[in-house]
């Protein structure tokens, strides 16, 4: 039956030659994906067996992103002090819903990591 690897009793459970795993979220990083998918593979995965997903990879592309430029140049007001008082570390934006730039033509791998 579906449950975490955390919670089954591994003395009890074979190993098995495939292990798979939906825990990604929009982050990549976040609902404990590395240390879940480590647990499983040391306790649950069979010598030569295949975790999936059994690598993580982290893309990133830098942006110019002009939130306000419109309603600035429009009403000729600075809204940047505004803006510093709405950040927050992960935000869910779709950034073809404002106006930006590129700064690179491609994603840069910033980071990998094996499961």
């Amino acid at each position: 039956p579906p449950m975490m690897s955390t919670r089954l009793h591994t003395e009890e459970v074979p190993k098995f030659d495939i292990v798979v795993s939906e825990v990604m979220d929009l982050w990549c990083l976040g609902e404990g994906i590395i240390p879940t998918m480590r647990h499983a593979h040391k306790k649950l995965l069979a010598p030569n067996g295949v975790l999936l997903p059994g690598k993580l990879r982290v893309y990133v592309q830098p942006l110019e992103l002009s939130l306000w430029r419109e309603v600035e140049e429009g009403n000729q007001v600075d809204l940047q002090p505004l803006s510093q008082r709405f950040r927050s570390k992960f935000s869910a934006l779709r950034i073809d819903q404002f106006p930006h730039r590129y700064l690179t033509k491609e994603p840069i791998l910033a980071m990998e990591i094996d499961l």
